[in-house]
Order: C-alpha cells, then structure tokens, then sequence
C-alpha cells in the first residue's frame, strides 16, 4: 500500500482506505461470481484483473470481451444499456460487481450498477470527488487525479492488493 501513500495525506484517509480494502476483500471473497466493467483502458483493466482473479483465486470472475456480443447488446439496447443487458443474462443475488470508471460518469457503467443492489457493487473513480458512480456503490475507492493514466494505474494497484490479500489470506 506504500504506493498509495501518495493520495493519502491524512490518518484518517489511511484508515478508511484500509477499511475500504477490507470490505472490498469480503465482499469479493463472498461472492459467488464477480464482474467487472469499464470501457477503454479501464476494460482492458477488467479483463487482466477478472484473469488474474479465476487463475489466482479460483474465482468465477468475468469481463465483458468479444465485439460480436458487446455491438449485438450495443445494437439492440443502445450502448449505454450493454452492461445492465449483460449482468440482466449472467448476474444472480450473491454476485458483486466491480465497476471502474476514471470519470465516474459513463453511462454504461452507472446503469449497470444502477440495477442492481447498491450493496453488491465496488467502485473505483477519479477526476471529480461528485461523480455519479459513487452514489451506487456499497465501496468506493476514489483517487484525486484528473489523469487517465495515473487513474487506470491505481485502480489496478488496488485491485491487486485485494487478489494479493485473498491470496495470502
């Protein structure tokens, strides 16, 4: 967590990210199947992550990936509906979602986690501490960047430490 130290410049932002990881831990441990969303970089990031989860973890975790699926959802139900219409066909109670969007305002990404229950449901934003994304999370880890870059690298840093800890749990 010594990276991290960098946006936390207080005892008690130190004690809520901590406590943070560790809702997020079990939350992620109890799941049944875990999901993650984002577009662009922060996709790509789903897609390493939900990998390293089920080879690591032994977790049933999952990524949206293959074009024909994702422009067919986008076609049908418009692209700011091709997660909720995803999670509608695989997602059950007892699953989590991992929402990740360095705005916090894609509309794909607040719809999907706008449908199901806010308790289920771990975000990571940046840029604006307002951000839409933040209201419909049970967990949210926020980081006070307005870089994409520097967001997307955190965001996976903190997704690692929670792998690492479920690991060597």
């Amino acid at each position: 967590m010594t990276i991290l130290n960098h946006y936390i410049t207080t005892a008690e932002q130190l004690r809520n990210m901590s406590t943070s990881l560790n809702i997020a831990q079990e939350m992620i441990e109890n799941a049944n199947q875990i999901f993650f969303i984002g577009n662009g970089g922060s996709q790509a990031a789903c897609s390493h992550i939900a990998e390293d989860f089920c080879k690591v973890a032994n977790k049933r975790a999952y990524s949206l990936e293959g074009s024909s699926f994702i422009t067919c959802l986008s076609n049908d139900y418009g692209y700011d509906n091709v997660y909720k219409e995803w999670l509608k066909r695989f997602y059950n109670q007892g699953d989590v979602i991992v929402a990740i969007s360095s705005s916090g305002q894609s509309n794909n990404i607040i719809n999907a986690c706008r449908s199901v229950n806010k308790d289920n449901v771990i975000t990571l934003t940046a840029h604006n501490p307002n951000n839409l994304l933040r209201n419909f999370g049970k967990i949210n880890f926020y980081l006070p960047t307005t870089s994409y870059g520097v967001a997307e690298c955190y965001h996976q840093i903190i997704l690692h430490i929670i792998l690492d800890r479920i690991v060597t749990k």
